[in-house]
């Protein structure tokens, strides 16, 4: 299972120019990623109503899956019924999203596109973003500009949060919940070797009670 610390998602996402849409665009969506842990389709498929820029949550009850031919594309429920779920991002992700959706703004009216509520969040013009463009985009960039970091997809950053919110402590049934697992068990079953050995911790616990 790969996955980037933060220290190397760093590396990564310092390489966007703010000043730039497009790269602002795809700093905006990876951050997302990173820091959310939704799956790829959950993520393309959430429009601005899903966002309540007050309370900093996001409603997910919904994906995006691309179809072969052409820029085709299917919205369906997510993946379980658990799936649906709600996630409540950090401040600075929050920021980020306000400022996005002001950039957008201004970029769809170029295409006489109006933005509304049920505008996708994470279209940057006329099209859905193409789920291949984005994945291999990460492997080009490190390559590029010699990051010396391990080239990962999109899935890999769902990986990634889990990883983060472990080495921060936080307990397996808030990461199930934020992940949209059915039970537990499906989290600890795929992510059980990244949790630290907590028999040391037992240990010094009963060397307290001498």
């Amino acid at each position: 299972m790969k996955f980037w610390t933060p220290e190397q998602f760093q590396k990564f996402i310092k390489i966007f120019d703010d000043n730039k849409y497009k790269d602002f665009f795809k700093k905006i969506y990876y951050t997302f990623a990173y820091f959310t842990g939704v799956r790829m389709g959950e993520q393309l498929a959430l429009e601005w109503k899903d966002f309540n820029k007050y309370t900093n949550e996001i409603i997910i009850n919904k994906t995006l899956t691309n179809l072969k031919q052409g820029n085709d594309f299917l919205v369906t429920s997510p993946k379980t019924s658990t799936s649906n779920r709600v996630i409540t991002v950090n401040k600075k992700l929050s920021s980020l999203l306000k400022e996005w959706k002001n950039r957008q703004k201004e970029a769809l009216e170029e295409y006489g596109i109006e933005q509304t509520d049920t505008t996708r969040i994470f279209n940057f013009n006329h099209r859905t973003p193409n789920r291949n463009y984005l994945n291999e985009f990460i492997k080009q960039a490190c390559e590029k500009y010699n990051l010396d970091i391990p080239p990962i997809n999109i899935h890999a950053l769902r990986h990634s949060h889990v990883s983060l919110l472990i080495n921060s402590g936080e307990d397996i049934y808030i990461i199930s919940q934020r992940l949209g697992h059915k039970r537990t068990n499906t989290t600890y079953d795929i992510y059980g070797h990244l949790f630290p050995n907590r028999q040391k911790e037992l240990a010094d616990r009963l060397d307290n009670l001498f």
